[in-house]
Order: structure tokens, then C-alpha cells, then sequence
């Protein structure tokens, strides 16, 4: 058997090996899917934490902190990642997933609120109400992880 022979055969075993590997690591996923406790949590997480840094630029721009192009931006980019999550959590039925779905929904339209870029106030109730709103994720946060 010649030289070219032999790395022909080990390249041949190599791709193989390499598809087969590929193929167990794609049926994996799919075996092994995370809980639907686990995803609403994680999702929950996530709004939780949007919501508190849309607070944050509802706060600076009430206060002239921010800039227009800035907090709009940050609106818009906000709004992206909470459809993202609240896609999540709905995909995980489970009893508080309506609760989840709900929060979502208010972030998201005061988010859309803040893009249309009202006039500023110093006694604005939106990042009271995005704090408030916060709190109440993270109230269903630990009643999901209480449960673990």
C-alpha cells in the first residue's frame, strides 16, 4: 500500500467519525430538552433584567441624562430581546406562563412608549412602573425557583 493510499483511508475514517460525532451531538439536543420549568425560569430572568435597565433609561432620560437618538436605541434594542424571551416563554406551558406573558406584554409596550420619545418629567411614573414591574418578575422568579 502506498503513502497517498493510507492518507486517503485516514482522511475517509476522519470524515466519518466526524459526521457520526456530529449527528450524535444533534440527536442529544433533542433528547435531552430542557425542562419547560427550567426555560420559563430563564426567560423570566431575562424580562426581569430588561425590564430594570429599561427603568434605567426611562430614569436617564427623564432626567436629561440621555440623549434622543440614545434612548431610542436602546428602546428599540430592548424591544428586540424582550419578543425573544417572551417567544421562550410562552413555548413553555406551564401554570404562570400567562403571568410571564402578561409582564412581557407591558414591558414591551413601554418600550414602545419610550421610542416614541415623550417629552421628559422629573416625577414620570414610567421607571416607577418599569421598577414596579421588574419586582413583579422577579416575585414570580422565586416562586420558579422555589419550586425546584
Amino acid at each position: 500500500m502506498t503513502q497517498a493510499t493510507r492518507w486517503t483511508r485516514f482522511a475517509h475514517r476522519a470524515i466519518g467519525i466526524s459526521a457520526g460525532a456530529a449527528v450524535l451531538a444533534a440527536a442529544f439536543g433533542f433528547v435531552h430538552k430542557r425542562p419547560d420549568d427550567v426555560t420559563l425560569r430563564l426567560a423570566t430572568a431575562d424580562l426581569r433584567s430588561r425590564a430594570a435597565e429599561a427603568a434605567l433609561v426611562a430614569r436617564a432620560w427623564d432626567e436629561h441624562r440621555a440623549t434622543g437618538s440614545f434612548t431610542r436605541m436602546q428602546a428599540m434594542q430592548l424591544s428586540h430581546i424582550v419578543s425573544t424571551s417572551r417567544r421562550e416563554a410562552e413555548q413553555a406551558p406551564t401554570d404562570v406562563t400567562g403571568d410571564v406573558t402578561a409582564a412581557a406584554d407591558t414591558l414591551l409596550l413601554a418600550l414602545r412608549d419610550l421610542e416614541q420619545l415623550p417629552a421628559p418629567e422629573e416625577a414620570s411614573p414610567r421607571s416607577a412602573t418599569l421598577d414596579a414591574l421588574s419586582d413583579s418578575l422577579h416575585a414570580i422568579e422565586r416562586n420558579l425557583s422555589a419550586r425546584d
